[in-house]
C-alpha cells in the first residue's frame, strides 16, 4: 500500500529527476496562452507600500493592436487552446471604455481560432458602477480581485485615495453588487502585524455570500513604509494563515489544496505568460512593471528585428528549483515550486509558498482528517 501510493519508492527511481522532469513540463507548457495588460499604470489611490513605477499615460490604439497581433500569431505559431487575460494596473477601471472595446477584439479573435477565452480583474473597486458591472459579462470577465486592507477608516488610510474621499463603504457595496451579478470576487488583504486584526471583521461580512473569497495576502517591504505598517516575516505571516486557517474552519478539500503538487511557484517562471503595460514593454513578472531594465522586448517593434532582453528573460526562464542548494534539499519543494524568483533574485531575500514554513502542523490536520484519527498532536513526528 505504502509503495501503490507514492509513500516508497523503487531504489531506481531518482525523484529530484522526476520533479525536474514536471518542472520544465509545467514551465513550458503550450496549452494556455496567459496575458496580463496594464492599460494604464495611473490610480485614483497613492498606496504607500506600491511597488510599481507610477506614470501617466494609456494604451493607445496602436497598442492594442500590436497587443492582438501578437495574441493571434501566437496563437497560430503555438496551438493554444485557452487565452487568460488578466486586466491590471494601476487602476485598469481608468481605461474601462478600451478594456470593453478590446474585450470583444480578443473574444473575437479566440473564436475564430477556435480558442477559449476566460478573462480577470484585478482592481480596487472604487470606480465600479453599476454600467461598468453590467458589461463585465460581454467582456467575459468573470472574477476580479480587490484589496481590503482593513475595516472603515484603517482601509481608507492605509489606501488613500489621491482626491482625499474615502472609498471603504462603497467598495464594500461594490463587491456585493459584482457578486449579485455573478461575478467571483476575490478580495485580498495586505496584512501586517496591526491590520491582521480586522481580517475578521471583514470575513464575517461575507461569510454568506458564496461567490465572495477573502484571503490574506503577505504585505512586504519594498520602499521604506511609515510607522503605521509593521511586516510579519515569513515565519510569521505563515502562523497568522494557520491561524485564520483553523480558526475559519476548513474541509478535506481545502487540505487538498494545501498538498496539491506546485511544479512551477508562478507564472512569471512559465514561457507562455506575459506581462505588457500601457507602452506595449514586454515583461515576466508583475512586480517587474515600469522598470525598464525588466523589458524583455516592446510589442511595437517588428517581429523580425525585434531586439530581445535576454538578461531579464532568463531571470526566470533558466530558474530552476532543483538547481538551487536549499530548494533541491527541501522536503516541501513539490508543493512550493521554488518560491518567488522576483523576491529572491532581485530583493535578495527568500519567499517560500507560506503553508510550508509551517508544514508539519499543515500535515498533522491533514492526517487527522484522512484517518479520523485525533491522536496526531501538535508535534507528534509523522
Amino acid at each position: 500500500m505504502l509503495s501503490d501510493n507514492g509513500f516508497i519508492v523503487d531504489d531506481c527511481i531518482n525523484e529530484r529527476a522526476y520533479l525536474e522532469y514536471q518542472f520544465k513540463k509545467t514551465q513550458f507548457s503550450s496549452s494556455s496562452l496567459s496575458v496580463t495588460i496594464a492599460p494604464t499604470l495611473s490610480c485614483n489611490y497613492k498606496c504607500p507600500y506600491c511597488y510599481e513605477s507610477s506614470r501617466d499615460g494609456f494604451l493607445n490604439e496602436e497598442g492594442y493592436r500590436a497587443i492582438a497581433a501578437f495574441i493571434e500569431d501566437e496563437i497560430r505559431e503555438r496551438r493554444f487552446t485557452k487565452l487568460q487575460i488578466n486586466w491590471y494596473g494601476g487602476e485598469p477601471l481608468l481605461a474601462f471604455s478600451q478594456i470593453r472595446n478590446w474585450s470583444e477584439r480578443f473574444i473575437e479573435i479566440c473564436a475564430r481560432e477556435k480558442v477559449d477565452y476566460c478573462a480577470h480583474i484585478i482592481t480596487n473597486g472604487s470606480l465600479l458602477t453599476e454600467e461598468i458591472i453590467s458589461e463585465f459579462a460581454k467582456c467575459k470577465i468573470t472574477n476580479a480581485q480587490i484589496t481590503l486592507d482593513g475595516w472603515g477608516d484603517l482601509h481608507d488610510k492605509r489606501r488613500p485615495a489621491k482626491n482625499g474621499m474615502k472609498f471603504f463603504e462603497q467598495t464594500l457595496a461594490n463587491i456585493t453588487r459584482l457578486s449579485e451579478a455573478g461575478i467571483e470576487v476575490s478580495i485580498r488583504m495586505n496584512v501586517d502585524k496591526i491590520n491582521i486584526r480586522d481580517y475578521d471583521a471583514i470575513a464575517d461580512y461575507f461569510s454568506e455570500n458564496p461567490r465572495v473569497n477573502v484571503h490574506v495576502g503577505h504585505l512586504l517591504e519594498y520602499e521604506t513604509l511609515p510607522d503605521s505598517f509593521s511586516c510579519f516575516t515569513c515565519e510569521e505571516f505563515a502562523q497568522e494563515e494557520l491561524d485564520i486557517f483553523l480558526r475559519t474552519g476548513y474541509t478535506h478539500d481545502d487540505l487538498d489544496q494545501i498538498f496539491q503538487n506546485r511544479f512551477v511557484f508562478c507564472g512569471a517562471c512559465s514561457e507562455n505568460s506575459y506581462v505588457i503595460d500601457e507602452q506595449c514593454n514586454v515583461y515576466k513578472c508583475w512586480n517587474d512593471i515600469g522598470n525598464d531594465d525588466a523589458i524583455i522586448f516592446n510589442l511595437k517593434e517588428p517581429s523580425e528585428t525585434r531586439i530581445v532582453n535576454y538578461a531579464a528573460l532568463l531571470r526566470y526562464m533558466d530558474w530552476n528549483p532543483l538547481r538551487d542548494k536549499l530548494c533541491s534539499e527541501c522536503v516541501w519543494l513539490p508543493i512550493c515550486g521554488g518560491g518567488c524568483v522576483f523576491e529572491s533574485q532581485r530583493m535578495k531575500r527568500r519567499f517560500c509558498y507560506p503553508p510550508t514554513y509551517v508544514g508539519m502542523k499543515y500535515l498533522e490536520l491533514y492526517l487527522k482528517e484522512v484517518t479520523g484519527n485525533e491522536d496526531f498532536e501538535e508535534g507528534h513526528k509523522a
